[in-house]
């Protein structure tokens, strides 16, 4: 449920960036808040991994998974060729 949860507030921060850089910057700005938004989702990974492995007891080897899909997998796609307004997801 957590990790539910954890998707559906990256949505919705994604959402609510892309929705103030059409506001304040159109098209282009739309583009420029997807891109930032990828750092602040590393982050966020990050600090859920954190959590996970410090306050929930699970072992490293049971987070990773999950952080290396919330984390990696965007990032490989967007530094292999995928252009900021391509869906990071085949």
């Amino acid at each position: 449920m957590h990790t539910l949860i954890v998707i559906a507030a990256g949505f919705a921060l994604l959402g609510i960036g892309a929705l103030a850089g059409r506001v304040f910057g159109g098209a282009s700005g739309t583009a420029i808040a997807a891109i930032a938004f990828l750092p602040v989702w590393c982050i966020g990974a990050a600090i859920n991994f954190y959590v996970g492995v410090k306050r929930a007891g699970y072992s490293v080897k049971d987070e990773f998974p999950i952080f290396s899909c919330l984390r990696f997998r965007l990032l490989l796609r967007c530094s292999c060729g995928g252009s900021p307004g391509e869906s990071p997801f085949p």
